[in-house]
């Protein structure tokens, strides 16, 4: 046998006694050459509408060989609670709301008995767990269980059992098992609900390993019913791939999370096979019940234009847009006369994925169309009603007035009567004074005209092309309407139970603008905590021959602010983002990241550190 090092400590003696005292349920017995996958970092940093997250791993065990392993994934998963002596429970198709057995009602209840460790009887149908007591093994960060691949059947229906002891049986109902690629993670968001039909409003974004980005292998949702409490919870459940991962070999993943304001927590779980029997579920207890709030996200960004578009042919189509990417992250609202849409029009495009929406029979008049943006959640309206509200994540937005013709020989003539953008960004382009703003990025075919009329911006054209080919575009990027401005928040380490008065932040403007001229009254900090009227003051805080506004923010305010955006490790890093505006209405933002700690009272630890079952 090989010797290994996990955290330091030679395991060889350990490694012998498990293998000593291993008994196993099916005869076939799992290696004991191994990966251990240790963790040795999480950060985590709020942003608008999620959090980000980063987790460091070790390999300190074997190679973690590539391969498959298996997954249960079921509808419902339920911990049955056993009393009595022989211990017993059952399970209640209307409680659950789930056909358990096929028979197309949910008014069956179904018997549970206890028989041991590894066995329970359900309705006189043996079922065998998954995971087994003398193939799970302790380690300081937690817990490797190596689980068998078991299922039993109740009428037309699959189930498993994931674990049994003489006070409750855990089941998978209504369970499949699916193959994975080998080794992987296992992302899972948990969210409370009120029945099984609410499904969790949280969604991973992204995820890169090392620094590149992965796309998930599966995804599935599924729910879970606490009979204690009588609650539901719905997880959001992600596989990833890993790849081969080497002895000591160091391996980094930054997970990004986005959804609605509520209180979620996140299980992060690794996944290995050595065999086509067993899988080698890795249960860090750091990455447990990671717990995060997303709070309510103020409107961010509010683009309305009033427009109206004619034209001649087979098809045309005038829009505003609100976009990181034309046709892969997009929002597109307007008109298009191409059948089938033919009327008031959304395209709405999703990492590449694109629908059309046909919004209502549109005509040759002036209409009001709105889009409302929060980080997260875009909301479209059309002469002030709300049509239609969807998700999707934008980082680098712009900001476009589009028009175009479908064929060659058809013609479009859009009228834009100005457009402003509100709320974080102010701006207004009236389209007034003759001359199209060097804000705007003109892209055009040599057919489209695009010029500014005494109020209006003016797109007309007859195609020389096919096929939606070109047309007229007038561009602008949401970055270029703001000042982006230096920041340095001191202390630069919070320690979230301090109890200091305030926090100061100094701000420095490009060169070209004066710190003197801005309005202190529009300063925020991360859009939610105003600065303090006094005291503030301008120097040169940092000795760079560049003034600086120093200004102060409620130490508390700011702490709870940090405490409700969600805490999951002792050192954080959490990036602090201020906005404001200069006299003249100019506005500015700049960011600076800042380490926190958070060491809980030793009361709040010893009631977290109650271990409850858990179903994973």
């Amino acid at each position: 046998m090989r010797t290994r090092i996990v955290s330091g400590t030679m395991i060889t003696l350990l490694l012998i006694f498990m293998l000593s005292a291993l008994k196993f349920s099916s005869g076939h017995v799992p290696t004991m050459d191994y990966p251990i996958f240790e963790l040795l970092s999480m950060h985590s940093t709020p942003q608008v509408a999620g959090i980000d997250m980063e987790f460091t791993f070790n390999n300190t065990g074997y190679p973690a060989t590539t391969g498959t392993v298996w997954v249960p994934w079921e509808k419902v998963s339920y911990d049955t609670p056993l009393v009595d002596d022989p211990p017993s429970g059952n399970i209640n198709e209307t409680l659950l709301e789930l056909d358990v057995n096929g028979d197309d009602d949910k008014l069956d209840v179904f018997t549970v008995r206890y028989v041991n460790d590894i066995q329970a009887e359900v309705d006189s149908e043996i079922a065998n767990a998954m995971r087994i007591p003398e193939q799970t093994f302790e380690y300081p960060w937690g817990r490797l269980d190596v689980m068998e691949k078991n299922s039993f059947t109740i009428g037309a229906k699959t189930h498993a059992l994931y674990a049994v002891r003489n006070t409750y049986a855990g089941f998978a109902l209504d369970n499949f098992f699916h193959d994975h690629p080998s080794p992987n993670i296992e992302i899972v968001i948990s969210q409370m609900v009120t029945s099984p039909r609410n499904a969790s409003t949280a969604e991973v974004t992204s995820l890169k390993l090392n620094g590149d980005r992965v796309s998930y292998e599966f995804n599935w949702t599924n729910h879970e019913f606490n009979a204690e409490t009588g609650q539901w919870r719905a997880d959001n459940a992600y596989v990833y791939p890993l790849g081969f991962i080497d002895t000591n070999e160091v391996f980094t993943v930054e997970l990004s999370i986005r959804g609605e304001p509520s209180s979620y927590k996140l299980y992060v779980i690794l996944n290995w096979a050595s065999d086509t029997l067993h899988r080698y579920r890795y249960l860090i207890d750091a990455l447990l019940e990671i717990p995060f709030t997303i709070p309510a996200a103020p409107v961010i960004l509010t683009i309305q234009s009033t427009f109206k578009a004619s034209g001649s042919g087979t098809a045309f189509a005038a829009s505003i847009s609100i976009f990181d990417q034309w046709d892969y992250n997009d929002v597109r609202l307007g008109i298009n006369t191409d059948p089938p849409i033919g009327g008031f029009w959304l395209r709405f495009a999703k990492d590449g994925v694109i629908t059309d929406f046909n919004l209502g029979i549109a005509d040759a008049q002036y209409h009001t169309y709105k889009i409302e943006y929060d980080g997260t959640i875009v909301k479209i309206y059309i002469d002030n009603i709300l049509k239609k509200t969807l998700s999707v994540v934008l980082t680098d937005i712009k900001i476009a007035l589009h028009a175009n013709a479908r064929a060659i020989g058809d013609t479009v003539s859009a009228q834009f009567d100005g457009i402003t953008l509100s709320n974080t960004i102010t701006f207004a382009d009236d389209f007034n004074d003759g001359i199209i703003d060097p804000i705007w990025t003109i892209q055009k075919a040599d057919w489209m005209s695009i010029t500014e009329q005494a109020g209006f911006l003016d797109m007309s054209g007859t195609a020389t092309q096919q096929f939606w080919i070109n047309g007229g575009t007038a561009l602008l990027k949401i970055s270029d309407l703001r000042i982006q401005a230096t920041i340095d928040i001191d202390p630069d380490t919070l320690n979230l139970m301090s109890k200091g008065r305030w926090i100061a932040a100094y701000i420095e403007l490009p060169e070209g603008y004066d710190v003197a001229g801005i309005d202190a009254s529009t300063i925020l900090l991360n859009d939610a905590i105003p600065a303090e009227s006094r005291p503030i003051a301008i120097g040169d805080y940092d000795s760079d021959g560049i003034p600086d506004l120093v200004l102060k923010f409620d130490r508390a305010e700011v702490i709870e602010y940090i405490l409700n955006s969600g805490i999951t490790d002792k050192f954080m890093r959490v990036t602090l983002t201020i906005t404001g505006k200069l006299n003249d209405g100019t506005p500015f933002q700049g960011s600076n990241t800042i380490r926190v700690i958070y060491i809980e009272p030793k009361y709040d630890r010893y009631i977290q550190s109650i271990d409850q079952p858990t179903s994973l």
